[in-house]
């Protein structure tokens, strides 16, 4: 019986035009935002998927896929909270469809050491291993998988160049209550604005009655954390002396007094795992290959993407068609930057900023029916067993075309499953592989097979 217990989710972003601009300074032609999205979301999310024995990786949640829309303005982007220039008719914006897993249960309320643990050392493999920065931290940004507090939305900066890809100057949250002192004057994040902004979502989890204003500027406009805590009427002389000094240290509104995120797992005695920084040379070397085997789920959050596209490609086609609308009232700024002013005295141009939507916004993609479908097969199909003698490694027939058996659900789901195991147990199943690999090889797992029929090893 197979049962999981994640969700699916996708969110749209709107890609930037080059209008009137085919050439850059350089005379080379300009890039679209659409095709240099999809190049970060390859390089960054394929490098954080390879450290697959990183103990970081439970902390943050898996980005399956990103798919370029061609037909245009075919679902609403998340909300603009100013209006972009107006563009030429003959120029369609395209738009960037992010599928990621995504869980609907509760937070962890009363486990303050799991909350924070979970998100400073999620928070900590982005700045410190990853090099980004996250700029959308809300209690919408943690979710709960049942043994892990998982960050989610982290990527997005990075894959958007902070907006720029967007046609907008910063990317904000659809909680705008947690914004840094940064972010309010249209400052570029940085690792001190996840850090105020995490501490002011604990707080707001572990103590749900504190006074938040709707407008952010009331509390960073605070000279310290002390008068931080007296506005929003939150008591933390209950909490352990630790915790006292973790939010006086993260909820200073000036990001040189703010502490990093070093500093807070130090204060919550939390210890860092080791990483094994060796893997950065098989990554440079081999960038395409994925070793992350020996999965003891009995079917991974990957073949079940796979799997429902493969199962309902009309579906995930028209899931981008439908136009999504909402009261105008609705889609009215709900935050006002001060862009009036600068430190260099020249006057701010308008900015504009988008908007990612908050969690219960978020599009579902109907797992469910793939699931009763896949529960409808054979139990022995999901188990096999590579190594018995007379194993038959073809389910269905393989005189058909190759066309057809890759868009075969039965066949599909039979093939994954036996390569999964035979990959597992490289080099010692080589034997089967190649026997297996004559008759066809899975589009899901080609690269890895290729790999192991020509014996490509990191250390070659």
């Amino acid at each position: 019986m197979i049962d999981v217990k994640y969700s699916l989710c996708s969110v749209v972003l709107q890609c930037a035009v080059n209008e009137g601009e085919l050439c850059g300074a350089n005379g080379l032609p300009v890039t679209p935002a659409s095709i240099a999205m999809i190049g970060h979301f390859k390089a960054f999310i394929d490098s954080h998927h390879h450290f697959h024995d990183n103990p970081f990786n439970q902390y943050l949640t898996q980005y399956l896929d990103c798919i370029r829309n061609k037909k245009g303005l075919s679902q609403s982007p998340p909300k603009a909270l100013s209006p972009s220039p107006a563009l030429s008719t003959a120029v369609i914006p395209k738009k960037l469809t992010l599928i990621f897993e995504h869980y609907l249960n509760a937070l962890p309320v009363e486990d303050m050491d799991l909350l924070a643990t979970n998100s400073l050392l999620a928070l900590y493999h982005m700045h410190y291993n990853m090099g980004c920065v996250h700029g959308l931290v809300t209690p919408d940004a943690l979710v709960f998988d049942g043994r892990t507090v998982k960050v989610t939305h982290w990527a997005i900066n990075a894959i958007t160049n902070g907006g720029k890809h967007c046609d907008a100057n910063m990317i904000v949250p659809d909680d705008t209550r947690f914004l840094p002192y940064e972010q309010l004057y249209g400052i570029t994040v940085c690792k001190k604005s996840d850090v105020w902004s995490l501490a002011l979502t604990l707080l707001a989890i572990i103590e749900p009655n504190i006074k938040l204003s709707d407008n952010p500027s009331d509390i960073v406009s605070c000279l310290n954390s002390k008068e931080v805590l007296i506005k929003v009427e939150a008591n933390i002389t209950k909490f352990p002396e630790k915790w006292q000094k973790f939010f006086l240290s993260a909820l200073q509104p000036k990001p040189a007094a703010r502490a990093t995120v070093k500093e807070l797992l130090k204060i919550l005695e939390i210890p860092v795992p080791e990483v094994d920084y060796q893997q950065l040379n098989e990554l440079l070397r081999y960038p395409k290959l994925d070793t992350n085997y020996g999965s003891k789920e009995l079917i991974t959050i990957h073949e079940i993407y796979h799997l429902y596209c493969l199962a309902f490609p009309a579906t995930r086609d028209q899931s981008q068609e439908k136009l999504h609308k909402k009261p105008p009232i609705f889609t009215l700024p709900t935050l006002v930057l001060r862009d009036d002013k600068s430190t260099s005295g020249e006057t701010v141009k308008q900015k504009s900023f988008l908007k990612i939507p908050a969690n219960n916004e978020l599009q579902l993609l109907p797992i469910d029916k793939l699931i009763e479908r896949l529960n409808q097969l054979s139990p022995h199909l999901f188990c096999p067993l590579i190594l018995t003698p007379g194993f038959n490694a073809v389910y269905n027939s393989p005189n058909l075309p190759i066309g057809i058996r890759e868009n075969d659900f039965d066949y599909q789901c039979e093939r994954i499953m036996i390569f999964r195991r035979l990959i597992e147990g490289a080099p010692f199943t080589r034997t089967q592989l190649l026997s297996c690999a004559k008759v066809d090889i899975p589009p899901l797992y080609r690269p890895q097979t290729w790999a192991h029929i020509l014996n490509i090893k990191w250390s070659d």
